[in-house]
């Protein structure tokens, strides 16, 4: 019988156990204690330039950082159409209208070009993907916002820790990156937001202690915290922000093993694809990803479903949102996203996981080499 070789599985060092029980001891547990001001101060360190904020998910990072530059209804905020539907919920959420444009084949990103075409003056914002740690041309993004007045945000979901061009140049106003169970770094469900704007910082840290000037009173700044500004439920829980130490203590680990899984996919699958297959380039840099590009939508469903009889759980991604249900009630399309939709019905993404066994990725690369075979 065949073992079965799930796509993804968390990893949790040894040291997020004694720390998940040293916060269970602590007074602050709700968030904002001991834990988050240790892991908040070394993302910053690893990101200099920012500010760092722990949030719930990337889900409410985005949401943050548009509620940070008002946005509201009227708004229009561009986005790929290739893309979790986070970004786009968190902009129908204030009530403004996500903007799809299409992306590159290559990397996955948002289409430069499409982006340009789709600025109007109801346009607050541009949120870009670096998909798979593939950035895109991030000075041009820059120098489009400029021209137009507009904010960048980043979406890094995939890509916590590799210090991009983008982040090095202070281009984005926002970063955001998640935590969810599935990434590189983990607490189940977490996020973070980088803000680069210390007047926007200081809104943030309102925002995030919903809307008061809790903050304030902590420095002894004001005798009493009260409302002052538009908030929400932001913080991430102190067991959460304990677990995050762990990882972030075992980063070098985490991508290091996740690197060589990446490679040893390379070069054992580079010489077995066939006609009309290709690798995802570029995913070694972050590590979250290893992909396939089918040549076909039947063909990606042929081989998902003969890696899923061999007990291997392979997967696709994102669906393009310009075509899904909420898109078209809730979204503007200024030019049909074939791009996006091209990449949805084909990519294939292979297991990847820290404890990953070596029979495991033997299996997985062999059942590949058996499915090209079959092709010819």
């Amino acid at each position: 019988m065949t073992k079965t070789i799930p796509f993804s599985i968390p990893f949790v060092p040894a040291l997020a156990r004694e720390y998940v029980d040293k916060a269970l001891d602590l007074d602050i547990q709700q968030g904002g204690g001991s834990f988050t001001k240790i892991v908040q101060k070394r993302i910053q360190d690893n990101y200099p330039g920012y500010q760092a904020f722990l949030t719930p998910s990337c889900t409410s990072s985005i949401e943050l950082s548009l509620m940070l530059i008002d946005v509201g209804p009227g708004d229009e905020v561009i986005l790929p159409s290739f893309n979790f539907t986070s970004a786009a919920t968190a902009i129908t959420r204030l009530f403004a209208t996500p903007v799809f444009v299409d992306i590159e084949l290559v990397s996955g990103n948002i289409s430069l070009n499409e982006a340009e075409k789709a600025i109007t003056p109801r346009t607050k914002a541009i949120i870009w993907v670096n998909y798979a740690g593939n950035e895109s041309n991030n000075l041009y993004l820059k120098r489009l916002a400029m021209k137009h007045n507009l904010h960048l945000i980043e979406d890094a979901a995939h890509n916590f820790g590799i210090l991009t061009e983008s982040q090095r140049n202070v281009t984005s106003d926002f970063v955001t990156f998640s935590f969810h169970a599935s990434k590189n770094i983990q607490c189940g469900e977490g996020g973070a937001l980088l803000v680069k704007d210390l007047g926007i910082s200081d809104r943030a840290r309102v925002m995030i202690e919903k809307g008061t000037n809790r903050h304030s009173f902590e420095l002894g700044q004001v005798s009493k915290y009260s409302w002052v500004d538009k908030g929400g439920s932001f913080l991430l829980a102190e067991v959460n922000s304990a677990i995050l130490l762990a990882q972030l203590e075992n980063f070098s680990h985490i991508q290091l093993i996740r690197r060589q899984i990446i490679d040893t996919y390379n070069g054992n699958l580079s010489s077995h694809i066939r006609d009309g297959w290709s690798i995802l380039e570029g995913t070694e840099k972050a590590a979250h990803m290893f992909g396939l590009m089918a040549p076909n939508q039947l063909e990606r469903v042929n081989l998902l479903n003969f890696l899923n009889e061999q007990g291997i759980k392979a997967v696709s991604h994102y669906e393009d949102l310009a075509t899904s249900a909420a898109g078209l009630k809730y979204g503007k399309i200024n030019h049909k996203c074939e791009v996006s939709k091209e990449f949805s019905l084909r990519i294939v993404r292979l297991p990847l996981f820290v404890e990953m066994k070596e029979w495991q990725i033997t299996q997985v690369v062999e059942t590949i080499h058996h499915f090209m075979r079959s092709k010819t």
